[in-house]
């Protein structure tokens, strides 16, 4: 055959080299690459030598086959793992799919982990449904742990063709605080607001956006203001917003404020005050008869009843000349204040009437009270001279005892210049007047001479609640129209409490107390009074609540200096005791508080508690699993309620950083409720990834203020044994020359049993230098050891870079066959080519990969490879050598996979002429075809069509010149 040959490259020296005709014989076969030939001058001596003149001659071939889909002959594509993270951290329709998606090709999924470098994720997938090397895609999810901290999570896929992916999922936590984050309000009187500033501080280095600031619990009387969201914050800046709080009733008020920006919520602050009040009373001063131009004085309390200051600001009145006080000057400048503990303060009245009439007048008083008598009364009547009598009002007087009047009698003055003779008296008015009790022989008949006085003394003694009024006439010698008015009012204070039963306590854990609250409630009602309690009797010994920081022989505690007695309740206040409880026996246990007060009869609290033991076990019955690397085995640990309380598990977890144990069923994470005696299964797959022993630590969280994180060890074995591999040519030596072919044997060295593991299949690999030696399908053989026992399957050859893959699977038909003893597993038969390029090496490493599949038994990484060395080749000879590139290259596509916009394809061509471009797809059809006129050779790029391409795996295939190659895309909208 007559070949054109074409010189096409000369060296750096500038030397021309002619055009010329050879004619050679073929050297090729049908459906093999074209072949290139080298011609050296006589000029070089060596191959290799550095003054190199070289001619490149090309053969095309006539192509007889053009390929339907792209030629994959082994799994060398990872798994590809897509998926969505939201806002949160977590993922959304995560799922990992194994490559290509051809089912005699796909090796399938074999090692899902999460590695030790993660923090703050938890990562799971079913692995009820996942089989090593079966498995083709399986869904996987991540989930933040604490939203408000940052997360990592590493995860690797690798299918059982040791292809493997890893992604990097980050979480970056929103890093705005709020300072203060806590604020005390202090104690606020009732009726009053307060408010605090707070600051919203961005201590990250972006802009944070907060969409929602509220408080928690909404109804405790704190509000946010002066704010409008959202909220944009640059980095390492803050923004002012205030908190207040306006008091309505009395009592402890606690929330806390949290911040969100659309995807998490927390809460993140906490506000608190103390509700109190002040309650002012004023006394009436009563002046009844006073003869006109005398002069009467009387004392007039102001009392502070409520827990906080009293702060008196102004007062308004008498307005009547007849009244006068000492009462300073009062006002907001200059207040009076009332401490809660203070006797009363007193000031004076004096009553001067200068005209016979009836004189009413008031002070009323200006305060910071909520629950007020702020008005002292003044009455008094001006009379002639003559006969004057005293009146006495009582007032409010409980029920049962008797009361005297203030000077203990019934006062009658003789004001005229004469005698004065009362021969009787008549009732004007009575109202149940039996309760006033005097000797009414002391007002018959008596006569009074001038300026002197007769004293009947006169008891009030109320039997019933109600209001009480006498009013005495007299019959007297001047008809005097005076009047004696006795009145009061029978009162009766009620106080109520209710049992506590505190709820069931731990024995013995006095650092986890309950705690619960006695109430003594003075009932607000019609009749009413206040309550003085004095002292607090424990009941039935007194030593079965403590009053001081020790426990009691029952559990019980209270701080009884804390309660301040003796305490006054006024109507509708109330004697709070906070109580705390530890068991110290199980079982049910009682305790009563007494008061002793200035009321019978007094009331009882009774107070139960009940012991309960909580102890939570979890244990494991079967021994360390023993098994072999990439098997799995389950473990079944069983935690059980071993006391007599009801325990809930809130969650499982298992802290384990090689990764080697995890839950069967996902949904034991979540926890479960458990009854006395109760007893849960949990099963856990362990799956080992080392050799040796494997530990982690099952944790169990509960709700038990003693151990609400219960333990045990997990415990399992990974085993493997030892063999390894060697190389050997049948030559003595590594030398070999160009053109010729030469067989290299891979041998199992002799080393641990392993028939006991049953290994039936083997994954071979052997990587080689593809540019100067290059083996075919019919010259690679069962090596004599495994001869008439295993078959190569799934054998494929890739020259570029130069490796081997295949399978050696056992025959069928042969029973019980596996692996065993030692000797030669593989021969091949391997073709020395002169190097495609003078950059190329002339030595070759011939490095096998064994790894069994489905078994991890047994490791083969240990081997003893051997390097081969091309000798220089002499001038004149031409050698066939093979194809693969002269400045032609096919770049990576980046990015891969490709979204909506289109992703760029460099590449380089080394001979000026078209270009073709073409996209396939999963069955091989051309969906795309593209071709570059006369292009200059160099570096360009081209840009994948992904608009008008669906999502899927494609393949992009190049042709230029001798040059063709593929590269592998995915399409993900």
């Amino acid at each position: 055959m007559l070949l054109s040959l074409v010189g096409i490259e000369a060296s750096d020296k500038n030397i021309s080299v002619p055009q010329r005709t050879i004619d050679k014989p073929l050297l090729w076969e049908p459906g093999l690459p074209p072949v290139k030939y080298e011609s050296i001058p006589p000029v070089q001596d060596l191959l290799f030598s550095s003054e190199e003149i070289k001619t490149y001659y090309y053969m095309d071939p006539p192509l007889l086959w053009e390929p339907k889909a792209p030629l994959i002959e082994f799994d060398t594509i990872p798994p590809f793992p897509i998926y969505i993270l939201n806002c949160d951290g977590s993922t959304y329709r995560a799922r990992v799919i194994d490559l290509p998606d051809n089912d005699n090709v796909r090796t399938n999924l074999n090692i899902i982990t999460m590695q030790n470098q993660s923090f703050n994720y938890v990562f799971k997938y079913n692995e009820k449904q996942f089989v090593s090397c079966k498995t083709p895609q399986i869904d996987w999810e991540l989930k933040v742990v604490d939203p408000r901290s940052d997360a990592l999570a590493i995860l690797e896929f690798s299918d059982c063709a040791n292809n493997s992916d890893t992604i990097t999922v980050k979480y970056f936590a929103p890093k705005v605080i709020i300072s203060p984050d806590y604020a005390n309000f202090g104690i606020v009187k009732k009726g009053n607001s307060v408010f605090r500033d707070f600051w919203l501080v961005n201590k990250g280095n972006d802009t944070s956006i907060i969409k929602k600031l509220e408080l928690k619990d909404k109804t405790q009387g704190f509000s946010i203001s002066e704010v409008s969201l959202p909220i944009t914050i640059p980095p390492m800046d803050s923004v002012k917003f205030t908190v207040n709080f306006t008091a309505t009733e009395e009592g402890k008020y606690i929330d806390s404020i949290g911040i969100g920006n659309g995807c998490i919520f927390f809460n993140v602050a906490k506000v608190e005050t103390d509700v109190r009040q002040s309650i002012i009373n004023v006394s009436d001063a009563l002046f009844e008869d006073l003869p006109i131009k005398t002069t009467a004085t009387k004392i007039v309390e102001i009392k502070n009843y409520g827990t906080v200051d009293l702060i008196i600001t102004g007062y308004k009145g008498p307005n009547n000349p007849a009244y006068k006080t000492d009462l300073p000057e009062i006002s907001e400048l200059k207040p009076l204040t009332i401490k809660p503990d203070d006797p009363p303060y007193k000031f004076k009245v004096e009553f001067s009437p200068l005209l016979e009439e009836v004189y009413h007048d008031s002070i009323v008083f200006f305060s910071d009270a909520f629950v007020t008598d702020s008005i002292a009364i003044l009455n008094g009547n001006g009379i002639q001279p003559g006969m004057i009598s005293t009146s006495f009002d009582w007032g409010r007087r409980r029920i049962g005892n008797e009361y005297p009047a203030g000077n203990q009698s019934i006062t009658i003055e003789n004001t005229s210049d004469g005698d004065v003779t009362i021969y009787g008296f008549a009732t004007k008015v009575n109202k149940g007047g039996d309760v006033f009790i005097f000797d009414w022989k002391h007002l018959e008949n008596v006569t009074i001479p001038s300026g002197e006085n007769i004293y009947v003394p006169v008891k009030f003694k109320p039997l019933d609640t109600g209001r009480y009024e006498l009013v005495l006439v007299y019959d007297n010698s001047i008809n005097s129209q005076t009047e004696t008015r006795l009145s009061g009012v029978g009162v009766l204070p009620i106080m109520e409490t209710s049992n506590v039963v505190f709820d069931t306590s731990v024995v013995g854990k006095y650092p986890y107390p309950i705690n619960d609250t006695v109430r003594f409630k003075n009932v607000d009602w019609e009749y009413g009074d206040t309550i003085k309690i004095n002292d607090l009797k424990i009941l039935p010994n007194g030593d079965e609540i403590s009053p001081d920081s020790n426990w009691s022989r029952l559990g019980f505690k209270f701080d009884k200096k804390a309660l301040r007695l003796p305490r006054i309740l006024l109507p509708g206040d109330e004697l709070e005791i906070p109580i705390l409880f530890v068991a110290r026996d199980t079982g049910i246990v009682s305790a009563a508080i007494k008061t002793v007060s200035d009321i019978e009869p007094e009331d009882t609290a009774h107070i139960y508690g009940i012991g309960v033991n909580e102890r939570l076990e979890v244990y494991v019955k079967q021994p360390p699993p023993s098994i072999c690397l990439g098997n799995q085995d389950t473990i079944d640990y069983f935690v059980e309620n071993a006391g007599n309380t009801f325990i809930n598990v809130t969650s499982l977890n298992i802290k384990d950083s090689s990764q080697q144990f995890g839950f069967i069923d996902s949904s034991n994470i979540l926890g479960f409720d458990m009854n006395p005696g109760n007893k849960v299964k949990v099963s856990i797959l362990y799956k080992p990834n080392l050799p040796g022993i494997s530990l982690a630590d099952f944790i169990v969280y509960n709700d038990t203020k003693f151990n609400s994180i219960a333990h045990n060890k997990l415990e399992g074995e990974g085993i493997q044994k030892k063999r390894n591999l060697r190389v050997e040519l049948t030559q003595d030596n590594y030398n070999v020359q160009i053109g010729s072919a030469f067989q290299c044997n891979i041998f199992l060295e002799p080393g641990d049993d392993i028939d006991v593991f049953d290994i039936k299949e083997l994954a071979l690999n052997i990587k080689y230098n593809g540019g100067i030696i290059k083996a075919e399908p019919d010259e690679i053989r069962i090596g004599e050891l495994l001869e008439g026992k295993f078959q190569i399957n799934e054998l494929g050859i890739k020259d570029n870079p130069g490796i081997i893959r295949l399978k050696l699977d056992t025959l069928r038909g042969i029973p019980n066959e596996r692996l065993s003893g030692a000797g030669e597993i593989l021969k091949i038969i391997f073709h020395a080519y002169l190097p495609n390029s003078k950059d190329s090496s002339n030595l070759s490493i011939i490095d096998p990969t064994v790894i069994p599949i489905t078994n991890q038994c047994v490791d083969f990484s240990d081997k003893k490879t051997i390097t081969v060395q091309i000798d220089p080749v002499c001038m004149n000879d031409i050698m066939k050598i093979s194809i693969n590139s002269l400045n032609y290259g096919l770049g990576a596509i980046n990015p891969n996979p490709v979204g909506a916009g289109n992703s760029k394809v460099y590449y380089s061509i080394g001979l000026d002429g078209n270009t073709k471009f073409e996209i396939l797809n999963y069955d091989g059809s051309s969906v795309y075809t593209v071709t570059f006129t006369n292009q200059k050779s160099g570096v360009y790029n081209f840009d994948i069509p992904s608009a008008m391409l669906g999502s899927g795996v494609y393949w992009c295939r190049m042709t230029s010149g001798p040059f063709s190659s593929i590269k592998e895309f995915v399409i993900i909208k």
